[in-house]
């Protein structure tokens, strides 16, 4: 602990049946260099032994609630830390040793920065989260982005290493409790809207676990959300839109292009159809023509031409 015997972070670990790999996640947030940490574990609801296995680490603080979602039970969280600073990690994800130090010295460093986070990968590279972060000239690798149309075009950031003030967080009114999915999106763009920038540590300090119903899974209930929280944004923002009208209508389009291929992926071809549509009128890409013909060709003409690319294939061979 500090002097005054607060922490220096706070670390918020939202759970839903995560029993399988909670602990895992709990050993990696414990095995952090920096020793000044608050652990908070906020169960959102779990059927399962989640509540069990986070009772085998005395030291994290266990907060059960009624299932509300993930935004729930990160403001839960957040409200109930005791550290300057509070960051977060999904249930199944996994932290280098030196993740946090390395965001709060890059947080300090860049006072004027409204958050911090780390480069990611998948846990199936199955990188070595043992080896030191390689600094260059005494320096952590880092960028400082100021740009807030990147993040607007480009929103993807993951939360799984976010590092920012409670104070600033909670002022904000942290995260939209209506939404299920797509809250680091719109949180992202009501922290960074007007602000200096965001700090990123160049490396890839998290490892993330994609399973089935995890937070990173894709789903066409994601894409429908997304695209509210942007249309949401841009009514509350008409200047943003006024001055950028490039940058919006491309990202509409391809936010419409994703859903498109989402549901024709899951054989809904008419509204398939309707989103590749959308995407066209935004901004006319090739992707979105080929989404559109695709949509329209019979599932049997499919299935034909791609026998006869692998019969060809084949006879090549």
């Amino acid at each position: 602990m500090t002097g005054s015997g607060v922490p220096a972070v706070t670390v918020i670990i939202p759970a839903y049946n995560a029993a399988p790999y909670i602990g895992e996640t709990i050993e990696h947030v414990l095995g952090q260099t920096l020793p000044d940490i608050e652990v908070i574990v906020v169960d959102d609801g779990s059927s399962d032994q989640t509540a069990d296995v986070v009772a085998l680490y005395p030291s994290v603080r266990y907060i059960r609630k009624v299932n509300g979602g993930v935004s729930s039970a990160r403001n839960v969280g957040a409200r109930q830390a005791r550290a300057r600073w509070i960051s977060f990690v999904d249930a199944d994800d996994l932290w280098h040793p030196q993740m946090l130090a390395s965001m709060l010295e890059l947080m300090l460093q860049h006072p004027t920065a409204a958050m911090g986070l780390s480069g990611s990968t998948s846990l199936q590279d199955r990188r070595d989260l043992s080896s030191p972060i390689q600094r260059i000239d005494g320096a952590l690798p880092f960028r400082f982005l100021s740009d807030f149309r990147e993040v607007f075009r480009f929103p993807y950031l993951g939360m799984s290493s976010v590092i920012v003030e409670r104070d600033r967080f909670l002022a904000l009114g942290g995260f939209n409790e209506n939404l299920r999915r797509a809250e680091d999106v719109d949180l992202f763009l009501r922290l960074l809207y007007n602000s200096p920038g965001y700090v990123r540590l160049m490396y890839p300090a998290v490892h993330i676990r994609t399973v089935d119903g995890s937070l990173s899974s894709d789903s066409i209930a994601g894409y429908v959300q997304l695209l509210d929280v942007y249309q949401r944004f841009l009514a509350e923002h008409e200047s943003f839109a006024q001055e950028s009208p490039r940058l919006v209508r491309q990202t509409l389009s391809d936010l419409h292009l994703r859903l498109g291929r989402a549901l024709f992926r899951a054989d809904r071809r008419s509204e398939a159809m309707q989103q590749a549509l959308a995407s066209m009128r935004k901004d006319f890409t090739g992707a979105a023509l080929a989404l559109l013909l695709r949509v329209h060709v019979p599932p049997s003409w499919l299935a034909v031409a791609r026998w006869l690319t692998t019969s060809t294939e084949r006879d090549v061979k």
